[in-house]
């Protein structure tokens, strides 16, 4: 290796060797001091002059510095009490060179010298094996930053268990030599234990410069494959989104895991789980019948490492019933007039209540504009009750008993009977439904709700509304014949309520309308400085519709 950089690192001269008594001259800095991945100018900096002006740039006496181990040198002085230094050949790794100066610097600087190491030695850890797994009867790979005689590392390094050290040996012969070396345990270790790797003393190849302070890596022998969990364990699991986990000691191949599972009764779904991210955890989320005994095996598993599982492994558990569950459409949902009422599915529910109003047709915007979220893709706010005061309406309810254990039971809500007294009653309703039967899971409580929320549109009008930036179209067909409705009053809302459009279908069924940069008079999307949300909403294109005829 030859010098390329010119760095220099200073530090005051009295942290620097000396010897005899005291100079008049004294060394200010000196550099390289410490460790150095490659080449750098040594300079050596006094408190005075110490040549004169005609020596500047000037090449030094060949004995004014002496460089151990011996390497070739050219210096000059780059003024007039500064010395640069430069060897000439390339200076070795993991070794530590003393620098001294001679002849008359040494007698009035007392003798002053320093050192530094070239290229350290460095343990890198193990290479091509996981450390938390290494093989009981196998190999200790070690990596380091520059080639190292396995010998010195047999010599120095060695693993640490419980029952004391266990030495290091060289299965390939003492004169392997590289920065990967293969060591091998003296005994073997013992499966699922804790060890440490430990070196201290060891030099790379050639140098003598040992490591600045002892390593040391935690590692552990693999465990033969073992089952070490599976859930779920009671007598009483709820029979509904159960999720079974079947946990490794060692990691195993999806396709593996699957084939090795059964169960009797058959769990549909059993062979469609997923593996974690170290392959040691399986799970997967299946729907179970109520009140049964289920016994699932594994058998013939088989880890990454060839390590097969031993006879098969039993396990056992039974289901109870079902958690109480509501399930309806929630959101904003249109309701053909004809249906016999809006659908609520129900099980293991003694109770539930309805609340709800019909939306006279100067709240409709009102109602769809407030902070309650309508997003059929985010389900809306129902995490509180409603504030119908705020919304200014007087809401009816009804109390509705069930009967039947574990099974699902349809009760279709005729909304305009229970919320106006008006039996077959078209228009919209925003309705909630309740129970207390319900208990919510406070990790998912997103998934079983206590409360169901809906502004539902009876209806016979299909109504779809395109804009873009520059125009529009609204359409409204009959849901129960499909065609188009001619003579349908249109009255188009900006998402903040204000009226921007009105118009009255064609025989066709459509309107035309301005586009949304025109009626949201909202900024360009190719305005780079607009805001992300505006830009969002802009994108979305919502606009509020209310069709009469």
């Amino acid at each position: 290796m030859t010098f390329r950089s010119w760095l220099r690192v200073s530090f005051v001269a009295f942290v620097a060797c000396g010897g005899g008594k005291k100079g008049d001259l004294q060394v200010m800095s000196y550099a390289p001091s410490g460790p150095i991945d490659k080449a750098e100018l040594v300079e050596i900096r006094f408190d005075k002059p110490v040549v004169d002006d005609a020596m500047v740039g000037k090449p030094a006496d060949p004995t004014a510095v002496t460089i151990s181990p011996s390497v070739a040198w050219k210096g000059f002085w780059q003024d007039r009490q500064t010395l640069m230094v430069e060897p000439t050949e390339a200076l070795a790794a993991s070794t530590r060179y003393q620098v001294a100066l001679g002849g008359t610097l040494a007698k009035r600087t007392a003798g002053f010298k320093f050192s530094f190491v070239h290229r350290p030695l460095a343990v890198e850890g193990v290479w091509g094996v996981d450390a938390m797994s290494l093989a009981p009867d196998g190999e200790v790979p070690l990596s380091f930053n520059q080639p190292v005689r396995a010998a010195d590392a047999a010599v120095h390094c060695k693993l640490v268990g419980a029952s004391g050290d266990i030495a290091l040996t060289t299965p390939f012969g003492t004169t392997d030599e590289g920065a990967n070396i293969a060591l091998k345990p003296a005994t073997k270790l013992a499966p699922g234990a804790a060890y440490t790797i430990s070196c201290a003393g060891l030099a790379g190849a050639g140098g003598n410069a040992v490591l600045e302070r002892p390593y040391a890596l935690a590692v552990r022998a693999r465990p033969p494959l073992s089952v070490t969990k599976m859930m779920p364990a009671s007598h009483d699991v709820p029979a509904d989104e159960v999720t079974l986990t079947f946990g490794f000691s060692t990691p195993v191949a999806l396709d593996v895991a699957r084939k090795a599972l059964t169960s009797k009764p058959a769990i549909p779904g059993l062979d469609q789980g997923y593996l974690s991210g170290d392959g040691t955890e399986y799970r997967v989320t299946a729907d179970l019948d109520t009140e049964t005994e289920y016994k699932i095996k594994i058998k013939g598993l088989v880890d990454t490492f060839g390590q097969k599982l031993p006879g098969e492994i039993t396990h056992e558990f039974r289901t109870g019933d079902a958690r109480p569950r509501l399930s309806m459409e929630r959101g904003i949902f249109a309701l053909e007039a004809g249906a016999k009422g809006y659908p609520l599915w129900s099980r293991n529910i003694g109770t539930f209540e309805l609340e709800c109003a019909a939306i006279p047709r100067d709240k409709i915007v009102q109602v769809v504009t407030t902070e309650m979220n309508y997003d059929p893709w985010g389900g809306n706010d129902d995490d509180k009750p409603l504030d119908w005061k705020a919304l200014k309406l007087t809401p009816k309810k009804q109390v509705t008993k069930t009967n039947g254990k574990n099974k699902w039971l349809l009760s279709e809500l005729e909304l305009g009977k229970t919320c106006a007294s008006s039996p077959g009653m078209r228009g919209m309703f925003l309705a909630e439904v309740s129970t207390d039967d319900i208990k919510p899971d406070p990790n998912r409580s997103w998934w079983n709700p206590r409360r169901n929320r809906v502004l539902a549109n009876v209806t016979d009008m299909g109504v779809l509304i395109k804009t873009g930036t520059s125009s529009g179209l609204v359409w409204v067909t009959s849901l129960s014949t499909g065609n188009p409705i001619a003579g349908a009053k249109v009255a188009v809302y900006s998402p903040q309520g204000k009226q921007v459009w009105v118009d009255v279908t064609n025989a066709e069924g459509l309107i035309k309308i301005p586009g949304s940069a025109l009626l949201k008079q909202q900024k360009s999307v190719d305005d780079e400085n607009a805001e992300h949300e505006d830009w969002d909403s802009y994108r979305s294109q919502r606009l509020i519709a209310i069709v009469e005829k």
